[in-house]
């Protein structure tokens, strides 16, 4: 081997160490930029859950956010309330005095203090064949008629009702009409069955 042979020998020796150099370090390059990518592609995942997670409890929590889910309520109506066979609300007014009673008493008393003289004034019988007398104050304002009548309206002064004044309304049960309803009326009545006298006043917003 000359000289030549052996410099050119030693140049390539020399040389492979700063090859593999160099050949090591694009591997390192080439995984710095694998992770890097991961990394970026990890970051975005995350950025995009997040996101997606703060959407859906700002729907939750902000109803202005989200359409309201919530179902309608079913349409319904308060039960009636009855007092004594009677309707609380019934004819555009609310009761304010009830009276009711056992046959074979015959008589009933109701006395209220109006506050208007728009007044119903409502009668009952479990049988529909009874007959009936109301007064007030005194007045007959109704004689022998079929118990189950209701009374509206005006004209109460005739009968000395006034508004902030006592007034006595009086309900007897006169006898019974007889099955159909032909012939004269009988003053016997029943020995058993109820009836009652009801006054209502009717006010702004009464159903």
């Amino acid at each position: 081997m000359n000289l030549t042979d052996l410099t050119q020998v030693l140049d390539e020796r020399s040389g492979e160490p700063a090859a593999q150099d160099r050949h090591d370090e694009r591997l390192r390059g080439v995984r710095a930029k694998v992770v890097a990518r991961r990394r970026r592609r990890i970051a975005t995942w995350t950025t995009c859950a997040v996101v997606a997670l703060g959407g859906v409890v700002a729907a939750a929590v902000l109803p202005g956010l989200r359409p309201d889910v919530t179902p309608a309520p079913a349409d319904s109506t308060s039960p009636v309330r009855i007092i004594d066979g009677f309707p609380e609300y019934a004819n555009g007014a609310r009761l304010v005095a009830v009276e009711s009673a056992a046959l074979p008493k015959r008589r009933v008393e109701l006395t209220i203090v109006p506050t208007t003289l728009d007044l119903v004034v409502s009668t009952r019988c479990d049988d529909p064949l009874l007959q009936e007398k109301l007064s007030i104050n005194g007045h007959d304002f109704l004689s022998h008629g079929d118990c189950g009548t209701v009374q509206l309206g005006s004209g109460w002064d005739k009968y000395d009702v006034a508004v902030g004044k006592p007034a006595t309304f009086v309900l007897t049960i006169t006898g019974t009409r007889p099955l159909d309803q032909s012939g004269e009326i009988h003053t016997q009545v029943p020995a058993s069955g109820t009836f009652g006298l009801a006054i209502g006043e009717r006010t702004p917003g009464t159903r």
